[in-house]
């Protein structure tokens, strides 16, 4: 060559080319033919300082500039936990099961013999006293006890329920001995106004509404298996007991009222048929 002290030989030990115009690589600082100037042609080993990409945040999905040199988790796990936008989503959702710990971790971490989750520094077997096999047996005793709790609370609305429609049916049978379609032959002339006289006498000074009140009060009373208590105070009954036991007497009276009235019609009924 003419003028062989001009130009610089290719640094690629494959080429070593003279290049008159040679090429500097901006990492490695070694000249270059045309041919391997790029970071690929030449296998550049400083290639990573140029490779600037720029994470993604998994929640907002915004970009997230950090140093150069500086790992990009460190700038991602710091703007999830002050600047991100997406505050709906929760990150820390699995909380350590160890006794006055309120960590919470972002991914679960679970003890292999407890079946538990913990935290960092409370996962080891040794860290949260774990008690191995017998924690499944205190979780199976922990759902027995709560299956018993929601048996009890229905058996308990079902006896409320039991015990307003038995006193729906006490209200209707009440109401029907005390009505005057309760019998269903009705007594006619003299009876109807001895029979008026009875109720009358039975009956008192007090309304149709108030018998009916007692009259249920004593029903209910007679289908619980209620006992009344005769308490005495100077010789004389508890407002209470004084009023059960009226309502009791007015029943039992129209009970036999009616009686006495049927057997009255079947003798008319019998006599008239034996003068025809």
């Amino acid at each position: 060559m003419e003028l062989p002290h001009l130009g610089t030989h290719c640094a690629e030990l494959t080429c070593n080319k003279l290049d008159f115009l040679p090429f500097t690589c901006n990492l490695c600082k070694k000249e270059f033919c045309v041919d391997h100037h790029k970071y690929t042609a030449h296998n550049c080993a400083e290639s990573y300082r140029a490779d600037a990409q720029v994470p993604i945040c998994p929640l907002c999905d915004q970009p997230v500039p950090s140093k150069r040199g500086e790992p990009p988790d460190l700038a991602v796990n710091e703007h999830m936990e002050n600047n991100c936008k997406n505050k709906k989503k929760k990150i820390y959702t699995n909380k350590c099961s160890a006794d006055g710990c309120k960590t919470k971790e972002m991914i679960p971490v679970l003890c292999e013999s407890c079946r538990q989750n913990y935290c960092l520094r409370h996962r080891h077997p040794t860290d949260h006293d774990c008690k191995g096999p017998t924690s499944a047996r205190e979780q199976a005793l922990m759902a027995a006890l709560a299956r018993s709790k929601t048996n009890s609370s229905s058996s308990s609305s079902n006896n409320s329920r039991s015990q307003s429609s038995s006193r729906g049916n006490n209200q209707q049978s009440a109401r029907r001995v005390l009505s005057p379609a309760f019998n269903p032959i009705q007594p006619t002339g003299h009876a109807r106004s001895e029979h008026a006289a009875k109720v009358s006498t039975l009956q008192g000074s007090m309304s149709e509404e108030e018998a009916l009140s007692r009259a249920m009060a004593a029903s209910m009373l007679e289908v619980n298996g209620e006992q009344t208590s005769y308490r005495t105070d100077g010789g004389n009954l508890e407002q209470e007991d004084e009023d059960a036991l009226l309502a009791r007497t007015i029943a039992a009276s129209l009970e036999e009222n009616h009686r006495i009235n049927n057997r009255e019609q079947r003798n008319s009924t019998s006599n008239s048929c034996s003068v025809c």
